[in-house]
């Protein structure tokens, strides 16, 4: 069989994902509580204002995926996911890298940390909307 036998015309129907970017306070919480039926996965406060559905703070990567695990296996009204913020988001991911590869050097004995490995903490070690270390944040949503 041919690969121009294979070849598809058409559209292919997909949910939506949206990246907004923007300073704080902006609105773009609000923006995603205005999606279809949204459910929020915060990983900083800040929603406090908004009327929506939302899930514990996410303190955690793990925290973040098993939101995420519950949505996909559980049946739910929800036709929107918000992830609320990214950046704070990537600051979960990067403490699960750090604690696997830094955790792993000092079982092997190896105690030499790499540039990339470290991160610096907040001043405050607050996971807040208003942490002036941070000025754009960004929270994503897509349809389920």
């Amino acid at each position: 069989m041919s690969l121009l036998s294979k070849v598809q015309r058409g559209r292919t129907p997909r949910p939506p994902r949206l990246l907004v970017y923007g300073t704080p306070g902006i609105g773009k919480s609000t923006f995603g509580s205005q999606a279809p039926s949204p459910v929020f996965v915060p990983t900083e406060d800040g929603l406090d204002e908004i009327d929506c559905a939302k899930f514990p703070l996410a303190a955690t990567l793990d925290e973040v995926l098993a939101a995420i695990a519950e949505l996909r296996t559980q049946p739910h009204d929800f036709e929107t996911v918000v992830l609320d913020s990214l950046d704070w988001l990537e600051r979960l991911i990067w403490d699960r890298v750090c604690a696997e590869f830094i955790g792993q050097e000092h079982r092997e004995g190896r105690r030499r940390l790499r540039p990339w490995a470290t991160r610096t903490p907040s001043p405050t070690g607050a996971r807040s909307s208003t942490n002036s270390t941070c000025c754009v944040r960004s929270a994503a949503w897509w349809s389920c």
